[in-house]
């Protein structure tokens, strides 16, 4: 009998499955979100502390950032911080 075989989907798959939905959509969309992906999509960030480095880690520009209305630290904070 031949083992079965079982899918299994990690919580990363589906947290980046999300982000990149959410920055393809607001990109081709020119920021323009559904209201339930956008929410989501800010719960993921708002599960952070950035002061505590925790959170979810997704990579994305400044530039994407801006267009998709997301708040953010500066790149240049730390020069900002510690002039």
């Amino acid at each position: 009998m031949a083992p079965s075989i079982e899918p299994c989907l990690q919580a990363a798959d589906i947290l980046a499955g999300c982000a990149m939905r959410f920055a393809r959509d607001g990109k081709a969309r020119k920021g323009r979100i559904e209201k339930p992906l956008r929410e989501v999509f800010h719960r993921m960030i708002d599960t952070g502390n950035p002061m505590q480095a925790t959170g979810i880690n997704l990579v994305m520009s400044t530039c994407l950032l801006e267009t998709l209305g997301v708040p953010h630290i500066p790149a240049d904070f730390a020069d900002r911080m510690f002039p």
